[in-house]
């Protein structure tokens, strides 16, 4: 009797001592919360080289595979009798040609883009003031009745032009001169953002190159430390994960460099100012979803009004062909399987991944909305398969009771 009280009493004990410690563990960290977080931050910013390998071999795995299936398996498999041997050589081959077309975009980026957007945004810099005569002009034609209203008009123009100049004079043309001085007089951070490329550039080919051992090595971890059965489900989830995400952010992507070269070759036909920005603001923000083409389309609009009112009509009419285009033809293609997502759904994703992780939160808000909706969809199968009750959301608009 004796020993049992004994040991009963040392298991209470022994609860009480591991709440109490697990509360002053909480507690502690909750009050050194920021120092921890500026830890993992400097931690995490140590990784950006490996973090955009990553990244990298992610999203050029589709390009090497394409690459081994086309052209060079088969080439391997003809001159070398070994099938191992070939496929090493193929997947050699097949990192070196999609590394080579990543750097030759990125090249061609530099080279040809690049200056014709800076260009374009100085073109726009210096016109500033002929633009905000033309504005005031029609201000006082519209408005000229009225002289109240004429000068809101022409204050809220005012106002408007100041803070884009403004914008464009420290964000954009300032900041290209102090990353070009930084590079010039700062030869330790020139040095330094090379290696970065570098070392980011070796992981994702090392990762390209031994995709399937890593996954293999992970597999074999979660194996060995989890039961087979959650393995099992934890593997399906991720190749779920990864149709949806990875197929959305991809076709997205491509769909978003298509219509950015269309809409450029046809401003240069129409031999429309501002090709390069505008275009560029367009393929950019046209992978936003939904709202994206919004977004780009109506800065570029005003900007081609004050240019031209003709060429802004012309530019409005075939934008909203291009996006029709792209939204029922082009993503539809490009993009096989749809995030399943209304449109309110689509919003909500959009505002909340842009409010944690500005632009880029805004791009891959909605995949991961969507994997996040459709692993808590699966989970509300079950429990209702389990309760007996339909699946259906038509089911319980009846007003009916279960």
């Amino acid at each position: 009797m004796k020993s049992k009280l004994d040991n009963r009493y040392f298991k209470t004990g022994l609860t009480a001592f591991v709440v109490i410690a697990a509360s002053l563990l909480f507690f502690t960290l909750l009050n050194r919360w920021s120092g921890i977080f500026a830890q993992a931050r400097s931690l995490l910013a140590m990784l950006n080289p490996v973090w955009a390998g990553i990244i990298l071999a992610y999203l050029l795995t589709p390009v090497m595979a394409s690459c081994e299936r086309a052209f060079l398996l088969p080439f391997a498999k003809s001159v070398i009798k070994n099938e191992k041997k070939a496929r090493a050589v193929s997947r050699v081959l097949g990192v070196i040609c999609a590394l080579a077309i990543l750097i030759a975009v990125v090249a061609g980026f530099i080279q040809l883009v690049l200056p014709s957007v800076i260009g374009g945004v100085e073109r726009l810099m210096s016109n500033m003031d002929r633009y905000v005569n033309a504005i005031r002009n029609w201000a006082e034609t519209a408005f000229g009745t009225d002289p109240n209203l004429d000068d809101t008009v022409i204050n809220w123009v005012n106002t408007a032009v100041r803070y884009l100049r403004t914008w464009l004079e420290t964000s954009v043309l300032s900041r290209a001169d102090s990353i070009a001085a930084s590079i010039s007089s700062g030869v330790w951070t020139a040095i330094q953002f090379v290696v970065n490329i570098i070392i980011g550039i070796i992981v994702s080919a090392y990762l390209l190159f031994s995709k399937e051992h890593f996954t293999a090595q992970i597999k074999k971890t979660m194996y060995s430390l989890l039961p087979g059965n959650a393995v099992n489900r934890i593997i399906r989830g991720s190749r779920d994960i990864h149709q949806l995400f990875g197929g959305f952010l991809r076709g997205k992507i491509l769909a978003s460099f298509i219509v950015g070269a269309i809409c450029a070759v046809f401003m240069a036909i129409l031999k429309m100012p501002y090709i390069a920005l505008i275009a560029i603001l367009i393929g950019i923000t046209n992978v936003i979803p939904f709202v994206g083409p919004f977004i780009g389309a109506v800065p570029s609009a005003l900007l081609l009004l004050l240019d031209n009112p003709v060429n802004c009509l012309i530019f409005v009419i075939f934008i909203i062909a291009l996006q029709t285009f792209d939204g029922y033809i082009l993503s539809a293609k490009l993009i096989s399987n749809s995030t399943g997502l209304s449109g309110f759904w689509v919003i909500v994703a959009i505002f909340v991944g842009g409010g944690l992780l500005g632009f880029v939160g805004m791009i891959i808000g909605v995949p991961i909305f969507a994997v996040l909706y459709q692993i808590a969809r699966n989970a509300l199968r079950k429990r209702l398969q389990k309760k007996k009750l339909p699946i259906a959301t038509s089911a319980y608009e009846n007003g009916e009771t279960y």
